[in-house]
């Protein structure tokens, strides 16, 4: 009867096995990865001793010290001031960084907002027939294993950012039959690395305030 359901494939359960292992791997792989920014600010201290994104972030040279971390939800405020702490970012020197932010990372949750915000040619939340200062300034990235917080947000500079992901290993997909039993195991292995070697290049807000 093994034998026959194997032969068969009646309900297309073996054929959809290495195809449910390499969703298994993506997804593996995206939650790790969005780890990084769920815990960026609480967890995990970079070279500077402080979290991914921070209020205290020190200078080599003992200069004042920088901050890539706010609480203001996703509004036009709130961005204004992320896009000119980006702009305005130094190194250990004290020279000026040059940062461009180009784009918004979201959780599923700020799309709508994120979209009416970037996207309408008028100013929002106004009366007055104005211009939108900040229509088109981003491009708009959802990424759905952003679960940390449904409020949270993040401007990056897609050139300058320092998160890093290194695939040690791709998938290798194996398959073994057991001689006895006729019964078909399949196997995906991958080995990466995820992190961050530096703050500049991104800025972040829990979106709590």
């Amino acid at each position: 009867m093994e034998r026959e359901l194997v032969d068969d494939d009646q309900y297309n359960i073996i054929s959809k096995g290495p195809k449910l292992l390499a969703q298994a791997a993506t997804r593996t792989v995206e939650n790790i990865s969005g780890n990084i920014l769920d815990n960026a600010f609480s967890s995990g201290t970079g070279g500077d001793g402080k979290y991914l994104c921070d209020t205290q972030h020190p200078r080599i040279d003992g200069g004042t010290v920088q901050s890539n971390a706010a609480t203001a939800v996703l509004a036009e405020t709130g961005l204004k001031n992320a896009l000119l702490a980006m702009r305005k970012t130094v190194d250990d020197k004290g020279q000026k960084v040059l940062i461009q932010p180009d784009t918004l990372v979201i959780p599923p949750d700020q799309e709508f907002t994120a979209n009416v915000l970037l996207k309408s040619m008028g100013r929002t939340g106004t009366n007055y027939n104005e211009i939108n200062p900040v229509s088109g300034a981003l491009k708009i990235k959802v990424w759905n294993y952003l679960d940390g917080s449904t409020t949270q947000w993040f401007v990056l500079d897609s050139g300058v950012h320092q998160l890093n992901f290194f695939w040690r290993v791709k998938p290798e997909f194996t398959q073994d039959t057991s001689f006895e039993t006729e019964v078909a195991k399949y196997k995906v292995y991958c080995r990466f690395s995820v992190g961050f070697s530096g703050w500049r290049g991104l800025y972040g807000s829990t979106g709590t305030s």
